[in-house]
């Protein structure tokens, strides 16, 4: 007799304590962190589609890299802000870098704001042409000790920007001419949203 009862006063305690306790809600993100919320508290699920512009728009911490020449990378830490605009078009901002002992001396480029980038479906990402937006930015280099550059140059050339979306964040092309200098420039960015 005392199999029985024991068995049954175990299961009717458990179904006590089962009942006392709130049903959650459970929700595991793609970057692994967990969310948990009372089911009781919740009035009403929907599910919607982000749109593309949502998709991007964010703020993202990762690592910048300056190609000098095609030939010479330096990269540093960087934080880029992605802005949705109201006409559908995305706002970039890349703050000021400084990179030391490159091959043109201890470098500082200034801090940028891209407007008016648009999505192109061929390029897959946020795409602008920005060489004649009247856009510049200030460029300083010391070399040896000496400041061989310090003052705001145009940008022009050949001077565009790509965004595309990545697992968790984004990458970017930012091919650029800073005024009459001769030597190519190119920025890439990989970065994780916050």
């Amino acid at each position: 007799m005392k199999k029985y009862i024991l068995p049954v006063l175990t299961l009717i305690a458990a179904c006590g304590v089962a009942s006392a306790q709130t049903e959650v809600l459970k929700i595991t993100m793609n970057d692994g962190t967990e969310q948990t919320i009372e089911v009781s508290k919740i009035k009403e699920m929907t599910f919607e589609e982000l749109s593309v512009l949502d998709q991007f728009a964010g703020v993202y911490t990762g690592t910048q890299t300056l190609t000098v020449a095609g030939a010479y990378n330096y990269s540093t830490s960087l934080t880029y802000t992605l802005t949705a605009a109201e006409d559908g078009t995305l706002t970039v901002s890349i703050p000021s870098y400084s990179l030391e002992g490159t091959m043109m001396g201890d470098l500082t480029l200034g801090e940028l704001t891209i407007q008016g980038l648009a999505y192109d479906e061929e390029k897959g990402g946020f795409y602008r042409m920005y060489a004649n937006d009247g856009l510049v930015q200030h460029f300083k280099a010391v070399n040896g000790g000496a400041t061989v550059f310090d003052n705001d140059y145009a940008l022009g050339g050949e001077s565009s920007i790509l965004i595309t979306l990545t697992e968790g964040g984004i990458h970017v092309e930012n091919p650029f001419k800073l005024g009459a200098m001769p030597l190519p420039l190119a920025a890439t960015y990989d970065g994780t949203r916050q």
